[in-house]
């Protein structure tokens, strides 16, 4: 009688051990990450209300011929314009993204996908030569990485 039940109290504690504990929502392991450099901030309009870091599995020539909703962009929380440079996170599904940019919001108005004040480039020279993100399951964070800003 004692090795059945010494023998179920085994089953049972590797029973428990294999089963896998929902945590939750939890942070998200798929993710952008890097800071943003402001520029030229006596170039920042005085009606800025909030800026962010979006991406998008859009490229930039579908951005420009309008093809591109905000519902095709994923977004930063808002970023300290305020300051020379800020940090900031993006969670993402795995994909491409050939462009990782800075947006800005006018005060009392609507979200604009134009309103790019930053591209992700090798470069800090406002070209417009937006370097390409991939997040993978092998490679699930892209961390490092730097915008620099130039305000209109």
């Amino acid at each position: 009688m004692r090795r059945i039940i010494l023998l179920l109290l085994l089953c049972a504690a590797v029973f428990i051990l294999s089963c896998e504990v929902d945590n939750g929502l939890g942070p998200s392991r798929i993710k952008i990450t890097g800071t943003v450099v402001f520029t030229n901030p006596e170039r920042r309009p005085s009606n800025v209300e909030e800026v962010r870091v979006a991406a998008t599995a859009k490229t930039l020539t579908e951005i420009i011929k309008g093809e591109v909703g905000l519902s095709d962009v994923y977004f930063s929380t808002a970023v300290n314009f305020g300051q020379d440079t800020a940090a900031y996170e993006i969670a993402m599904p795995r994909g491409t993204y050939p462009l990782v940019g800075v947006l800005w919001k006018e005060r009392n108005k609507d979200w604009d996908v134009k309103k790019i004040i930053g591209i992700y480039n090798l470069n800090c020279d406002n070209t417009i030569d937006p370097l390409t993100v991939q997040l993978t399951k092998e490679q699930p964070v892209a961390s490092n990485v730097k915008i620099c800003t130039f305000w209109p």
